[in-house]
């Protein structure tokens, strides 16, 4: 359930929500996933002018991070490390734990580092926390660890911000990483890759977000659902009024989707990788 101090912030649950009957993802396939590898091969090239030759990604576990992880791998072989960070004061929390596996199914070198103290300590500086302060700054700090561990191994940082993120703004204002290889592709295409890549299976049973907001309390709706309302509203350019219509879908929700999809250019700039 969306906490009442995040209501202003994200649309909550519709009242009613008809069937959504239309095609709109791509074709998710091995022909796709050589096409990203080749992306990131070639801004790896661009970027090792700069002294960039290795890749860094940050690892949770879930859908974005275990699929980029993959194009990591595929990629970057050796040269790619996958950085876990751990919240727990004392054995590594059952998330962790999961994102290991993941990265041992992929095959990838992986590096956790405990933030359990810096996170209590910082959160200390501020008296008054909000849930908003506390989500930002969970996403916030494991960014920063990951790009100190990038530049200690002068590496570039692959960004795990999908499509869906990009145009809802799910995510803090910070820059997530020089390579985005999952810019162009919606949260419920990223699901079929879960079986293309042999991913563990347990992935697709996760709830995207984190432990202050889960993205289901935040939207009302999963995914699958989402992501067409989204796509209607941002690449087909239907109104509220036509989408509420045609679908029989709460307009006053449909309003809310649509204002947090318009705000986003104010908050953040981003190259799209047009596939």
């Amino acid at each position: 359930m969306l906490a009442s101090e995040l209501v202003k912030f994200f649309p909550g649950k519709p009242r009613f929500l008809g069937p959504i009957n239309i095609t709109y993802k791509k074709k998710i396939n091995k022909r796709l996933f050589h096409k990203l590898t080749s992306f990131l091969k070639s801004s790896a090239t661009q970027l090792s002018k700069v002294g960039l030759s290795n890749a860094v990604i940050g690892l949770s576990g879930g859908l974005d991070s275990a699929v980029t992880c993959a194009f990591c791998n595929a990629a970057f072989g050796t040269k790619a490390l996958a950085v876990i960070v751990d919240f727990s004061s004392n054995s590594l929390t059952s998330d962790t734990k999961f994102a290991v596996k993941v990265a041992k199914n992929i095959g990838i070198k992986y590096k956790i580092i405990n933030a359990a103290r810096v996170f209590k300590d910082s959160l200390k500086l501020v008296s008054h926390q909000s849930t908003m302060m506390r989500l930002h700054f969970r996403t916030r700090l494991i960014n920063n660890i990951i790009f100190q561990v990038a530049d200690n191994k002068s590496a570039i940082v692959l960004d795990t911000t999908d499509k869906s993120e990009r145009l809802l703004g799910r995510h803090a204002e910070c820059f997530y990483g020089h390579v985005a290889p999952l810019i162009d592709l919606y949260k419920s295409e990223l699901y079929d890759f879960v079986a293309l890549l042999d991913l563990p299976k347990e992935i697709l049973t996760l709830q995207p977000g984190c432990p202050e907001l889960l993205d289901i309390d935040a939207f009302g709706v999963d995914w699958e659902v989402l992501d067409k309302v989204v796509y209607l509203l941002a690449e087909k350019r239907h109104s509220v009024q036509k989408i509420a219509k045609d679908y029989r879908i709460d307009k006053t929700w449909l309003t809310k989707v649509k204002t947090r999809i318009e705000k986003q250019p104010l908050r953040i700039a981003t190259r799209e990788l047009f596939l």
